[in-house]
């Protein structure tokens, strides 16, 4: 796999806080992802995310800041996914809220930013 990144950038009509609980909890995951899943915002959990097809991919949490940044590293799941980070990097600037999601701890990672918007 070679190094890299790729980034998308959304805006979100939403506080900051309620886009750092829909990525840290599972209600909030449940919600915009997949509902087969089971998801704390606790540091060292391994988040797991069914998509249907009985094989959970696992993320775990290396990084929590609250409505800031959250870290995942995948731990389980197709090969080209493991050692794959994604970072979800949450700002704030003139009255819009972003999160920037790139993933990719070592090789590679994908960067998604989120922009809350009034």
């Amino acid at each position: 796999m070679k190094n890299g990144k790729n980034e998308h950038i959304n805006y979100i009509k939403s506080p900051i806080a309620d886009i750092y609980k829909a990525i840290t909890t599972q209600e909030g995951l449940s919600a915009v992802w997949t509902v087969e899943l089971i998801v704390k915002p606790e540091l060292g959990f391994v988040n797991e995310f069914d998509f249907g097809d009985n094989y959970a991919t696992k993320m775990k949490t290396l990084e929590l800041s609250e409505n800031k940044k959250i870290l995942w590293e995948c731990v389980s799941s197709d090969p080209e996914w493991i050692v794959i980070g994604i970072s979800f990097d949450l700002t704030e600037k003139d009255a819009a809220r972003s999160i920037a999601v790139p993933f990719g701890i070592t090789f590679q990672y994908l960067k998604v930013s989120l922009i809350s918007v009034s």
